[in-house]
């Protein structure tokens, strides 16, 4: 009896850990981000920023910040090196570009504007 008690519990914690992973993800994705697009290029700044250029400007859901256009007055996005993950933004946008996946860039929902330079929160890579 113990034995499948302790196997129910795992089940549950399982189960929990799974419920907790959909909710962190849904939650992480309620930012302004461009519909799905591919990255046209990659450039490094010797200040350690790297710009990422984009097929398209257009957002996905910009009510979910505080932008009232769904447009970006332009394509290309900056990955601030001063962030911890900018290393991994940076892996996952070179990895998207060489591989020619589609991406979403999702941008801070404080921004009011959206234009050149734009910080990058966090890249959503697509299959």
């Amino acid at each position: 009896m113990g034995f499948i008690m302790e196997i129910n519990l795992r089940k549950i914690a399982s189960a929990s850990i799974v419920a907790c992973s959909i909710l962190a993800s849904s939650l992480a994705s309620a930012e302004p981000r461009t519909v799905p697009t591919t990255i046209e290029n990659v450039r490094s700044l010797s200040s350690g920023s790297v710009i990422v250029t984009v097929a398209s400007n257009t957002l996905a859901n910009p009510t979910a910040g505080n932008l009232t256009n769904d447009v970006c007055t332009s394509r290309a996005f900056t990955i601030n090196s001063d962030n911890p993950g900018s290393n991994v933004l940076t892996a996952n946008a070179l990895t998207a570009l060489a591989a020619g996946l589609e991406v979403q860039v999702e941008i801070p929902s404080s921004n009011t504007t959206c234009g050149f330079g734009t910080n990058i929160q966090s890249i959503f890579v697509l299959q």
